[in-house]
């Protein structure tokens, strides 16, 4: 379980596992909102590193037929 924050603080619980993105098939950092959350159920994160602690960040709505990609977003890890 992960919590993402917003503003500093805690606000939105997610279900973290790793999984095939709906983008490529290829192995992603999944945060899926569907169990843990009223207003974001219908949004999963998908998450790469693309370089040494960056990580491209990718939201989608579960719409049908198809998921629909809602936006990006970029992470840094700090030490």
């Amino acid at each position: 379980m992960a919590v993402n924050r917003f503003f500093g603080l805690r606000m939105i619980k997610a279900n973290v596992y790793q999984d095939v993105s709906w983008l490529d098939g290829r192995p992603s950092l999944i945060l899926d909102y569907s169990k843990t959350s009223r207003l974001y159920a219908p949004y999963r994160d998908e998450i790469r590193e693309v370089g040494p602690g960056i990580f491209l960040g990718l939201m989608y709505s579960r719409t049908q037929p198809e998921p629909t990609l809602k936006m990006y977003f970029a992470l840094e890890a700090q030490q």
